[in-house]
């Protein structure tokens, strides 16, 4: 990410001892600030040129949920020798803990795949409250009630594989059938078509996340958080958040049917499928997303203005 590249890395501590990396982006704009949320095995340099482009309006900040990236776990809380498993819970109640270090009373929520489940779970925990507002909600390529698919299960395999393996005293898998897996997870992403036709871009993201801190424990963890049913569709209708729902067509990671379901749950919720699309929508969508996202961030803002001038007078 270019311009995150150049930004300053800050931390943020969690009340439970955790660390969370975090930069903003566009600090210099005037907008309602965005939080964005990654997904599994994501950290926030994997939002490449879509944060940038959005920091155009607005400041944004994107962070890595904690133990990935060069965010940290908290320590383990005696007797134990090792730190409590994640929880969706858990995540959102970091998300709040940066938004209010931040002291950002008003800010856009956009999550992606299991960061759209967190942005879910915050908005949720948020209800009621009067001293924060989320301006909006996107929830990106993501579900209510996920449920892992081939791709998924592969992935989860191989990273169990590596963790019994070393804790038996073994070097897990050879490089080259842990790179084959990972490149087939990264595919499932995308789409197979647009693999074909953008290698060096695949290449690129292969390079990139080899360079990335994602530890196979804490990916199993945030694997294993959204499969201890994780399921908030009874309370999507509590929700009463500006939500805009965008989801891939050919999503293989979290099926379209699941989009469809989070815009059916929410009251006014907006439903933007994209064509031939997959997973990871803005690697792919010649813009789309980004579009989509920044006019209807910008739309709910003018609202916003236009009520409370309304209110005053």
């Amino acid at each position: 990410m270019t311009e995150s590249d150049e930004t300053t890395t800050s931390f943020c501590n969690t009340p439970d001892g955790a660390k969370l990396a975090y930069c903003i982006l566009g600090a210099e704009q005037n907008g309602v600030p965005l939080i964005m949320l990654t997904g599994i095995a994501s950290v926030k340099e994997d939002w490449d040129d879509l944060a940038t482009a959005l920091a155009l309006h607005r400041p944004v900040c994107i962070y890595d949920h904690r133990g990935i990236g060069a965010s940290t776990l908290a320590p383990p809380l005696p007797p134990f020798k090792t730190t409590s498993s994640l929880t969706v819970t858990q995540l959102a109640t970091d998300t709040f803990t940066l938004v209010s270090h931040l002291q950002w009373r008003k800010f856009h929520l956009l999550g992606m795949s299991m960061g759209g489940m967190v942005a879910q779970q915050l908005v949720l925990l948020l209800r009621g409250r009067d001293d924060y507002c989320v301006q909006s909600m996107t929830a990106l390529a993501t579900s209510a009630r996920p449920r892992g698919g081939r791709h998924m299960a592969e992935y989860y395999g191989l990273l169990c594989d590596e963790l019994e393996s070393r804790k038996g005293g073994g070097k897990g898998k050879g490089k080259n059938e842990v790179e084959k897996v990972v490149r087939r997870f990264l595919e499932g992403n995308l789409t197979s078509r647009w693999c074909r036709e953008n290698s060096e871009k695949v290449d690129e993201m292969m390079r990139s996340n080899a360079t990335a801190r994602k530890p196979a424990r804490v990916i199993v963890q945030q694997i294993e958080a959204l499969s201890t049913g994780f399921d908030l569709t009874p309370q999507l209708a509590l929700i009463n958040t500006p939500t805009l729902v965008i989801h891939g067509t050919h999503d293989e990671i979290i099926p379209l049917e699941h989009g469809h379901a989070i815009a059916s749950g929410i009251r006014g919720a907006r439903f933007l499928p994209l064509r031939d699309v997959g997973h990871i929508t803005y690697r792919m969508d010649d813009g789309q997303t980004l579009r989509g996202v920044d006019e209807f961030m910008q739309e709910i803002d003018a609202k916003s203005a236009v009520a409370s001038l309304t209110v005053k007078l």
